[in-house]
């Protein structure tokens, strides 16, 4: 994964994690990955099972383990194990009538029993739904700033105003929120550094810019931070089916116009000739 502009998509209809510019999430919808099919799923889980079978007993050979572990904490491996985590708590009886704080406590507990399965060595931390000045390493002074004084003041999510305005003040008081306050749906520590994700039905700009905002705040930390997004409303689902949701319908429209305005152009040019 790259940094900079660049956000992670992910879905189990796609093999690993695609890395796009910010200009170019919408293309996601229209990857031609091969699909992650349950079969693959199980021949990674079953690789990394056998793994574990083989674990050293060497104090040398711990260590070394303990460093390839986490090395391993990567969003494109942690994804699958995401995924398998949002599953279980969706099957969980009840699940339906889960507060936001108990759904994300039970994803967190999930993730973290997989984790701990599958990179048994691996030191790792997940923060469910949980307030950045629980666990950001982030100066007391950063933390009481409000977000839209940070917003304003931060080029990389400036632009971004107008979608993150929800997050200026508290739904319910109307009180100036502070970045100490934002609850980020998942943020996963390793040794390799944060990965801020967003777990949402369907891509919106609104999530885009969050995921931007909860990554340029946690940058402060001097910590490598990565993003990546998930769209649960994808599972299950080929490239054009997604396209077909309701969700995305309106997008859908828009893109078949631009290109039909691009075509155009380029035949008007080509046909008049260069001026």
């Amino acid at each position: 994964m790259t940094v900079g502009e660049d956000v992670a998509i992910s879905s189990p209809k796609v093999k690993g994690t695609s890395s796009l510019a910010r200009n170019e999430i919408v293309k996601a919808l229209g990857t031609d990955k091969a699909p992650l099919t349950g079969a693959e799923l199980d021949e990674l889980f079953q690789l990394l099972t056998d793994a574990e079978k083989k674990a050293a007993t060497d104090p040398a050979e711990a260590v070394a383990a303990a460093v390839a572990d986490a090395a391993s904490v990567t969003p494109q491996n942690l994804e699958p194990l995401v995924v398998q985590a949002l599953t279980e708590v969706e099957g969980m009886a009840g699940s339906a009538e889960f507060s936001a704080t108990g759904r994300g406590s039970r994803m967190h507990k999930a993730l973290s029993d997989l984790v701990k399965k599958h990179f048994p060595s691996a030191v790792f931390e997940a923060f469910s739904e949980q307030p950045l000045r629980e666990f950001a390493k982030l100066p007391p002074s950063l933390l009481d700033t409000p977000v839209e004084a940070f917003v304003a003041n931060t080029p990389e999510v400036a632009d971004y105003a107008s979608n993150l305005k929800s997050l200026f003040r508290s739904e319910k008081s109307g009180a100036v929120r502070l970045l100490g306050d934002l609850r980020p749906d998942l943020v996963t520590r390793s040794p390799s550094g944060l990965v801020i994700w967003d777990l949402v039905p369907v891509q919106r700009q609104a999530h885009v810019a969050k995921t931007f905002l909860y990554r340029a705040v946690l940058r402060q930390g001097g910590e490598f931070v990565q993003a990546a997004e998930i769209y649960y409303s994808h599972f299950g689902r080929t490239a054009e089916e997604i396209s077909k949701l309701r969700a995305y319908e309106s997008a859908v429209r828009n893109a078949a116009k631009q290109r039909a305005i691009a075509k155009a152009i380029k035949e008007s040019h080509g046909a008049g000739g260069s001026q």
